[in-house]
């Protein structure tokens, strides 16, 4: 919308003299040498003036350009340090129940699990700690797919 205001006000100004130069000449009926030069010196700095002008709107739109991809950057950033607030929570209490559950293993149980003829206890003690672990890896952050929108999840291999 600027652009053709602009655009008007500077042709104004610019044929505003050659408009009153020819006003002038159309009493006189012809227009002298001294007035063409002029109109043509004018119409000169006009071009000059517009060439100027479009130069500068030209690096305020490339500046502004710049500014939005900045946003849009700085947007990212702040999406991608909530999920991974998020994630540490999750690791946070994933932690306190690894610690709670280790501080039920007692004697009797620990016992157990290095029992040699049927380790039963001790397949069930790797299994949850499989399980700890599948957690973790699940709930850790990866940028390339929690912070960017519809991308798929890394597979997850055993």
């Amino acid at each position: 919308m600027k652009k053709p205001i602009i655009g008007l006000s500077l042709l104004a100004l610019a044929f505003a003299p050659a408009a009153h130069a020819q006003a002038s000449s159309t009493s006189t009926g012809c227009i002298v040498p001294e007035q063409a030069e002029q109109l043509i010196a004018t119409l000169k700095q006009r071009n000059d003036q517009l060439r100027e002008m479009s130069e500068k709107m030209r690096a305020m739109e490339a500046e502004v350009a710049a500014a939005r991809s900045a946003t849009g950057q700085i947007e990212a950033s702040r999406k991608a340090i909530t999920i991974a607030a998020d994630k540490n929570r999750e690791l946070r209490e994933l932690g306190d129940a690894i610690i709670a559950d280790y501080e039920k293993l007692g004697l009797g149980k620990k016992m157990a699990a290095s029992e040699p003829l049927t380790g039963l206890y001790r397949v069930r003690l790797e299994n949850k700690l499989q399980e700890f672990s599948d957690q973790v890896a699940a709930l850790g952050f990866y940028p390339e797919r929690d912070a960017v929108p519809g991308a798929a999840p890394a597979p997850v291999t055993p």
